[in-house]
């Protein structure tokens, strides 16, 4: 990882971040497929397990790993 980039914990906690100031609830979701995990924003009444809504409210981002740490 490049010294300029931030690592994927640390990014995840600024998104987290800008979503509860505008009101919003961070999903993460475990991707079966390929691995790894995406990451949704949605309104707190919006139910993210419904397929629907994950058109309406698409990814913000995927993450290959998602660390309980930063690393930067």
């Amino acid at each position: 990882m490049s010294e300029l980039t931030r690592c994927n914990y640390c990014s995840f906690h600024s998104l987290e971040a800008a979503a509860e100031k505008n009101g919003m609830v961070v999903t993460v979701d475990p991707d079966k497929k390929i691995g790894g995990v995406f990451i949704y924003v949605a309104p707190p009444e919006v139910d993210m397990s419904l397929d629907a809504n994950r058109q309406k409210y698409p990814s913000k981002t995927w993450y290959m790993e998602l660390g309980d740490h930063c690393t930067c």
